[in-house]
Formats: C-alpha cells, structure tokens, sequence
C-alpha cells in the first residue's frame, strides 16, 4: 500500500470521507479497515457568489431539439443486442469477465468489423496481439494497436489518431492503466478511477464510443476497485460469464 501522497493528492476514508496526507491501515474517524483511497486534491472552490468563468446558463426542456440518436452497428447479434441496438458516440461500455474468458479476443472481432479502432494494451504486446488476430484471421490496416500503461500517454495518442476518424477506442484493461500524478501502482482503485474518468472525458468531448476491459473476479466484482468505483455517468456495463 502506497506510504505517501504525490502532489495534488490526499488519501480519503470511502467510508464517511475522512482525509490524511497518508495510507492509514484503520480510519481514526469510523474506524473502517483498508478504506483509504488516493485521490487527486479538488481545486479550490470558488468564493462565495462569485462567477464562474465556466458557468452555463440552463436552457428549458421544451427548446432542446429532438433528434434522434445514430448507432454503430457492432455486426455482432448478441453484443448488438446487449448495447440496444449498437454503440453511441461517446458512449463508455465496461467490459468484464475473468480472465482468459475471451475478452480481448471478442474486442479484435468488433475492431474487425467497426474499422477504425484504436486497442491500447497495457498487458499484452503488439506481437502477441498480432498472433491472436492471425488466428482469428482479423486483419485491418485500420486497426491501431499502442504498448501503454500511462493513462496520459494513451490520451494523447488517441487525439493525435482522431485524423483517422475512429470508430471506437478499446483499453485493454483498465486495471492497467495508471497516472504519475498519484502515487499508488496500476491496479489500485485511486488509479483506476482517475484514469477511468479522464478517459471517459475524452470520450464524451471526441463523442467516440469507449470500452474499458475490466478483469472480473469468480465472485463476479471487478478486480481490485469494485464496478461502483469506476465514473458510472453514462457507463454500460457487460459481464462476460462462462
């Protein structure tokens, strides 16, 4: 368990909220074992009455114009089906299963079928990826595969591929994934939700549907955060079982 915080961060009892600059086995305010996540330090509010420069003005419910919402047909029945009807622009679908279930196999056929997709592996290599898509005989040239595990990164090479007008972007796995701007390792539920919710930013502002791959565990929870520990604004979430 991480000792101390990295700037900009504090650790925070999920339990009634308590904060310390460090890791505490036992909350010193309710008590609770092992509830202390690290998380990135909330900028200073705003004074009272003051405007803010990002405020929005809210708009009546009767002037928003009804439109209606396109879909990316999967070409897959049964995923198709599980989504309504095919993915949404900017939509973030959580993928889970246990591993060696068949995730990362299934998200190269979809990759196949949407055409431009960029799957960002933090567990397995470009080679290894490239074996398992010859035995499937999927082979795309719009397929775009990148090695990284620092959230950061993995975003700023998915605006720069946004000339290619992606279809989806795949994260294989979320678990993976980490920021330098907190001190815990990949796998720790700070981590992962920071690096699921700037993902799930980037999704909503490029409106390009989004899957995070997350490894279950046999008692059916996400591995390491609970699925409840993950940005759930928008987030469909599908459990792959044997």
């Amino acid at each position: 368990m991480p000792s101390s915080m990295a700037k900009g961060s504090e650790f925070i009892c999920q339990k009634c909220e308590f904060a310390s600059p460090k890791w505490l086995g036992k909350c010193p305010n309710c008590g609770e074992w092992n509830s202390f996540v690290e998380t990135l330090t909330s900028p200073q509010k705003s004074s009272p009455g003051r405007k803010s420069a990002h405020a929005q003005t809210p708009v009546s419910l009767t002037s928003v114009p009804s439109k209606q919402t396109v879909r990316v047909n999967t070409k897959l029945p049964e995923l198709d089906r599980v989504l309504g009807g095919g993915l949404v622009p900017g939509q973030v679908v959580l993928l889970a299963g246990e591993p060696g279930i068949g995730k990362s196999t299934m998200l190269l056929q979809l990759a196949q079928t949407l055409g431009s997709v960029i799957y960002i592996s933090g567990e397995e290599s470009v080679s290894q990826i490239k074996l398992r898509a010859d035995r499937l005989k999927v082979s795309s040239k719009q397929i775009l595969l990148l090695e990284e595990t620092n959230v950061d990164n993995a975003i700023a090479a998915i605006e720069q591929a946004t000339t290619k007008k992606l279809q989806a972007i795949i994260i294989d796995s979320i678990q993976t994934m980490q920021t330098d701007d907190l001190s815990g390792m990949a796998g720790a539920v700070g981590q992962v939700r920071e690096s699921a919710t700037r993902l799930t930013r980037l999704a909503k502002r490029l409106h390009i549907p989004l899957i995070l791959v997350g490894h279950a565990t046999k008692e059916g929870t996400v591995a390491g955060p609970a699925t409840s520990s993950i940005p759930s604004a928008g987030l469909k979430v599908i459990k792959i079982v044997n």
